[in-house]
């Protein structure tokens, strides 16, 4: 059986602001979710309290979900967005939901202040979740988990949709200057799935759907991927550490932007880690195998 490390999550999902900062900007939620002149506040904010080389958005891991029509609890200044309701009591029910619309909602506040910071010098790293996660605010996850079990053909065709959901969300991301993506799934973590249903993820979702990020977007995109991704994909032999790049003792989010143009995945560090300093003075590309 395939050996699949898994990664330990840092502590996060925080604003990174107090309650007393974020006041002092002028902000007030759920408008610094919601709103495209708040987002970019809240995210230029962020930027300089944790002198960062990027400008993040969104600040949550439910926007997918919410453009896919679920409904979404938006928290406060302590606690972030998260499902207020599940909207599917059976896995097929997600193939029915619509397409998500990039000219509505969040979905388009979202990308607007990507496109503003972009234009404004900024490089914006975008967070996008995968599909257990954008599942998780919409269904029960004992469903899908079932579903995985028992009805592969059906789990599929719903990862088949939420993939090309999220190349069409890549796609609007990158002609408003996007060129940094976190991507991560943190439900499907081998500490959850279990070594047999992470490998079956990996090779119904996870492979496939990056095969396609790199043919379609090349090194125009450079994925930060979630250890929790790699570490799997490594441990089914469908990818492997490649080129590592001397960029000194740098912290880990100076040396992604190194890499911006010239790679394609990376991923052996967290992006929440951005400050992390590396020690030996390298940074690990990846490979997905043929």
């Amino acid at each position: 059986m395939s050996v699949i490390m898994d990664y330990e999550c840092a502590a996060g999902g925080e604003s990174g602001l107090s309650a007393a900062e974020i006041r002092e900007l002028g902000l007030a939620f759920p408008d610094a979710h919601r709103q495209k002149d708040a987002m970019k506040t809240l995210s230029l904010a962020l930027k300089e309290k944790e002198a960062s080389r990027f400008c993040e958005l969104p600040f949550c891991h439910t926007l997918e979900a919410e453009s896919m029509g679920g409904k979404i609890n938006f928290g406060d200044e302590t606690n972030g967005p998260r499902a207020a309701e599940y909207i599917a009591s059976k896995i097929e029910d997600i193939l029915a939901l619509p397409d998500i619309d990039y000219t509505k909602g969040r979905m388009r506040e979202a990308l607007s202040a990507a496109l503003e910071l972009s234009q404004a010098g900024e490089t914006v790293l975008l967070s996008v979740s995968g599909p257990l996660t954008i599942l998780n605010a919409l269904i029960d996850s004992k469903y899908v988990f079932r579903a995985m079990r028992k009805e592969p053909d059906l789990t599929r065709r719903v990862f088949r949709k939420i993939e090309r959901e999220l190349i069409r969300y890549l796609a609007e991301a990158e002609k408003r200057g996007v060129r940094i993506v976190s991507y991560a799934d943190p439900t499907a973590g081998v500490r959850i799935l279990g070594p047999k249903l992470t490998e079956w993820y990996v090779d119904e979702f996870a492979y496939p759907f990056l095969k396609n990020v790199s043919s379609k977007f090349g090194r125009n995109l450079l994925i930060a991927l979630c250890p929790k991704v790699t570490f799997a994909l490594i441990g089914v032999d469908k990818a492997e550490f490649a080129e590592v790049y001397p960029v000194g003792a740098v912290p880990y989010g100076d040396a992604l932007a190194c890499l911006i143009g010239k790679e394609t995945f990376v991923g052996h560090i967290c992006v929440k880690n951005k400050r992390q300093i590396l020690t030996d003075g390298t940074i690990k590309t990846i490979r997905l195998n043929a």
